[in-house]
């Protein structure tokens, strides 16, 4: 699999207007972009591309090959290009084009209605190079890694909790954090879930690691209590990880160990369509909230977290898909949809979470549309266990964008 240059020094224009296309390279040029293509016409291509282009400006409306066409090819070369879609029609096209793109595996870091505003394209590249700043690490290559391997790491406890911040947009406070499990692996530094979850729920062995990471939990945060600070902590579970009908009473007992109280803790379900039949699934959610532990329908919206979903568990709050929070300033329909969902939430008196929250601009909206809480790189990226306090101490609702 090819890296990811840290900083674009190779871009390739797509647009049948040469008055744009030259204005386009001007802006380029001003963003340090040291090699710029341009074409006016799409089908060339097929002969020019290759892996060195590490940032495509498409607009969508080309005559002889349009912009959905470019994107199948650039799906099927496996492209690692970041790519900003133009369009002169409306929003719906370029939300339509960007979901396509996305399903192919490409990576849009934004789309641009025309006339484009220069500032608009220098501040999604700028935006561009300092997350890769942040991600740059080996999960730029595909690892694989046996069962054995990742069974090895836990019992090393090399897989570890980090943070992300969770902000009550209402009142402007820090309230509490969600954990993400890394693995802190010998040779290949910082690992992502998803290279060895699959694994893990492929020999049926996600529940131990669940049940390990709820007590990782559980100890942090019973030392934040012990210092003064007492916040809540969300912990993903799958339903396939409601097998053990001791769940309930073994995380009352790391509860009252830890000196936490049960509201601090949320579970946050995922894949919670398949409860369908399940009783005894059915019956360790009820049980754990009889505890007085939180539960989450998370990525609400979409896949299995749909609304008839909300009446097969004594759920406390749900989560929006990021998705639609990503689209929030670009695209009415999200809107509309986080809108209908916040009066949802207000019927069924529940808490309502936004993750990806990534500008002031997407945190002030939610906020006056009148989500609780929010989340996402705006606050801060998630954070190593090491560095909680220091952002609870530094923690200031007005603080500008973390990647600046």
């Amino acid at each position: 699999m090819n890296t990811v240059n840290k900083r674009v020094t190779k871009a390739l224009i797509l647009d049948d207007n040469l008055e744009m296309t030259s204005f386009l390279s001007e802006v380029l040029q001003d963003a340090n972009i040291s090699e710029i293509i341009s074409l006016t016409e799409s089908t060339k291509l097929y002969k020019i591309y290759n892996d060195s282009i590490d940032l495509i400006v498409l607009d969508l409306f080309m005559p002889d090959m349009d912009g959905i066409e470019i994107l199948r090819f650039l799906g099927e070369k496996k492209s690692k290009a970041s790519i900003i879609l133009m369009s002169g029609y409306n929003q719906a096209v370029l939300s339509s084009a960007e979901r396509i793109a996305k399903a192919y595996g490409l990576n849009v870091i934004g789309t641009v209605s025309k006339p484009i505003n220069m500032e608009t394209i220098l501040i999604l590249i700028e935006n561009r190079n300092k997350t890769l700043n942040h991600f740059q690490n080996d999960n730029s290559k595909e690892l694989l890694f046996t069962k054995e391997e990742i069974l090895i790491g836990i019992k090393n406890r090399e897989l570890v909790l980090y943070y992300q911040p969770q902000i009550h947009l209402q009142s402007k406070k820090l309230i509490g954090f969600e954990a993400l499990v890394r693995w802190n692996h010998p040779t290949h530094g910082i690992i992502f879930p998803d290279q060895f979850l699959p694994v893990l729920a492929k020999h049926n062995l996600s529940a131990e690691l669940t049940k390990y990471l709820i007590a990782e939990a559980c100890s942090f945060f019973g030392l934040l209590n012990k210092t003064g600070f007492r916040y809540r902590v969300s912990i993903n579970i799958s339903v396939f990880d409601l097998i053990d009908s001791s769940l309930p009473d073994a995380m009352l007992k790391l509860i009252e160990k830890n000196n936490l109280n049960p509201n601090q803790i949320v579970l946050e379900l995922v894949e919670i369509g398949k409860i369908d039949n399940a009783p005894q699934k059915l019956e360790i959610l009820t049980r754990i909230c009889m505890k007085g532990i939180g539960l989450s329908i998370d990525d609400f919206g979409t896949g299995y977290s749909s609304l008839d979903q909300l009446t097969k568990a004594p759920f406390s709050e749900l989560k929006i898909d990021k998705g639609f929070v990503f689209n929030l300033l670009k695209n009415e329909n999200s809107l509309k949809i986080i809108e209908s969902t916040v009066h949802l939430s207000k019927k069924l008196k529940m808490d309502i979470v936004a993750e990806g929250i990534e500008n002031k601009e997407t945190r002030n909206l939610l906020q006056n549309l009148g989500i609780e809480i929010g989340q996402g790189y705006y606050f801060s990226l998630p954070l190593p266990e090491a560095n909680v306090i220091q952002y609870i101490n530094d923690f200031k609702y007005e603080e500008v964008d973390v990647l600046n």
